[in-house]
């Protein structure tokens, strides 16, 4: 498995078969820790390889939040290696669902974790196809001829009233209304088919504190530099340079 998890930026670019993946994470230029955690692997070989990536921002204070992030991850991962007898989607909601229960029975307890919870988004590349599951505020992108689409919905309150026709005056963006861990049961947002892919195709997962630096225009422009490193790089130093307050944590997967 590899999973990052750092104080400081970590980059490493893996290039199979038709993919290449690059991942950064970065604590920002005001926290001492970071909540993030990434995950980025490849099973099987030839055409049935299949490519699983995950960025998951945990909350509920220091060490806390380190925990529900990680926990995500491994158990997410664990599981969608473990059960190959439904369909991908399938795969990655019950996992998600066993990552929410192993959060919360975890607060539940140790006092030290109440609380705690993180945000997670899925995303599966196999067979020409990509699938998504998804809870909370970190984002999937696609990229596709110089044109930039949010795959996911963001889980938050003001999404929520404006579904309900509610008034929106004055409510902060980044409530959010679900995340992993904080109740022992979860809806996920999920893609409703596989996606087919096409060359040259860009997927982008990130934590909040990407975008709430950085706008969906400028990551799309960013997206057109050829090397997904530099890309990701420079998406970095751009949320640094005007704050960067929050954890920072990129995956860019590209087909080949």
């Amino acid at each position: 498995m590899l999973s990052i998890r750092k104080r400081f930026r970590t980059m490493r670019k893996i290039q199979k078969n038709t993919w290449s993946s690059t991942q950064v994470t970065d604590t920002g230029c005001h926290r001492t820790h970071n909540e993030d955690a990434l995950y980025f692997q490849s099973f099987g070989e030839g055409a049935n390889t299949r490519y699983l990536s995950i960025v998951a921002d945990g909350m509920g204070g220091h060490a806390a939040g380190e925990v529900a992030s990680q926990l995500a991850v491994e158990t997410i991962s664990s599981f969608y290696l473990k059960d190959e007898s439904t369909s991908t989607v399938e795969r990655l909601v019950t996992g998600f669902q066993n990552a929410n229960h192993a959060i919360w029975q975890k607060a539940q307890k140790e006092s030290h974790l109440t609380g705690m919870g993180t945000t997670c988004s899925a995303l599966v590349l196999q067979e020409g196809k990509a699938c998504f599951v998804h809870i909370g505020d970190s984002r999937i992108y696609l990229f596709r001829d110089q044109k930039l689409d949010q795959l996911t919905r963001d889980d938050t309150l003001l999404n929520e009233l404006i579904d309900q026709q509610q008034n929106t005056d004055n409510v902060p963006r980044n409530i959010l209304s679900r995340a992993l861990g904080i109740s022992f049961t979860q809806k996920f947002q999920k893609s409703d088919a596989p996606l087919a892919i096409k060359a040259n195709d860009r997927f982008l997962l990130c934590s909040d504190g990407l975008y709430d630096k950085v706008t969906d225009s400028e990551l799309q422009e960013l997206l057109q530099i050829p090397s997904i490193a530099l890309a990701a790089e420079a998406m970095l130093s751009l949320a640094k340079e005007r704050g960067g307050e929050d954890n920072i944590s990129i995956i860019i997967n590209e087909v080949l």
